[in-house]
């Protein structure tokens, strides 16, 4: 008589709890984890509370633009975005420093950097801050300049720094950081002076 085979449960076992880990590695709460090291969410409850508003208000702003089209040129897509800038400018026409960045947020903002800066050696220092254009203080509503180069933060400082949504960037400006509206290249915040001399 044949024998038949049958697989052994080791094997079977060892499949299932494979399964399992790719199933994990894969969940939604996987992909997106937090990362320990942000900054509280307590602190930055009021930050976020204005961020929320202006998302809003950019939102309301960009529906009642004419929808590009995806075969829309280069100048098409530079004229939306001169569009989107000026009717940003007039909803916050009396925007001033510190209506998104609240106080818990800059002062986290401030402490974050200082303490990079101070980890970093001269020739570190030079190389990160080389491409940070040299200009006076930074206006609500002014264009980032358009040859200057958009230098990125240190990824090792940006997760110190408390989160933005992906419409937001953090920006060195001379001494200063600027909170920049990439789509419409407006700086739309800022801090001044967070760099030592």
């Amino acid at each position: 008589m044949k024998r038949q085979f049958r697989p052994r449960r080791a094997i079977s076992d060892l499949h299932l709890v494979a399964l399992c880990v790719v199933l994990v590695s894969l969940s939604p709460l996987a992909l997106h984890a937090r990362p320990t090291n942000q900054p509280g969410d307590a602190s930055t409850r009021e930050f976020q509370r204005r961020l929320d508003a202006y998302l809003d208000l950019r939102g309301m702003l960009l529906q009642q633009l004419r929808p590009i089209l995806p075969t829309a040129s280069a100048t098409e897509l530079a004229a939306r975005q001169t569009r989107f800038a000026q009717a940003l400018r007039a909803a916050r026409i009396q925007a001033k420093p510190g209506d998104l960045l609240s106080e818990d947020a800059a002062a986290i903002i401030r402490a974050a950097i200082l303490d990079d800066f101070r980890t970093r050696t001269a020739a570190e220092e030079r190389a990160t801050f080389s491409e940070v254009p040299l200009t006076a203080r930074p206006a609500i509503n002014s264009p980032y300049p358009v040859n200057a180069a958009l230098p990125t933060v240190p990824p090792l400082l940006l997760m110190s720094l408390p989160r933005l949504p992906e419409d937001l960037q953090y920006r060195f400006y001379g001494r200063h950081l600027v909170l920049l509206d990439s789509d419409a290249r407006l700086i739309v915040d800022y801090l001044t002076n967070v760099l030592p001399r």
